[in-house]
């Protein structure tokens, strides 16, 4: 098992890597059945929640949900609900759902989106 040092804040799958987020504002690809950190991908912001939706890497970051390939990692679509941040993310097989935080009010409010 590996242990990490610091915070983390996301985690995802997708079926054979783990996607890992830390405050050190990194992403790793990690190799459950390796034990190994196969890429560290630096990011501009704390990452916040992840997750791995038909074929694409979904991360929030800085308030913003990021849709994201894989190989090669690379950003490919933003998304911005403009009245509020956005730190999660979660699919049902047919909706997506999000954690965010609306007009800077507390708590958090778990909303159905679609895109």
């Amino acid at each position: 098992m590996l242990l990490w040092a610091g915070g983390l804040w996301g985690i995802a799958f997708d079926g054979q890597y783990l996607w890992v987020a830390n405050i050190y504002h990194s992403i790793y690809k990690y190799n459950p059945n390796l034990n190994t950190i196969e890429a560290e991908i630096p990011i501009e912001f704390y990452p916040d929640g992840m997750a791995y939706i038909q074929d694409y890497l979904y991360i929030c970051v800085g308030g913003i949900l990021n849709k994201c390939t894989s190989e090669p990692f690379q950003c490919i679509e933003a998304y911005d609900i403009g009245r509020g941040d956005i730190y999660g993310i979660a699919y049902d097989g047919n909706n997506f759902w999000i954690s965010a935080c609306l007009n800077n009010e507390a708590p958090y409010k778990i909303c159905k989106v679609s895109w």
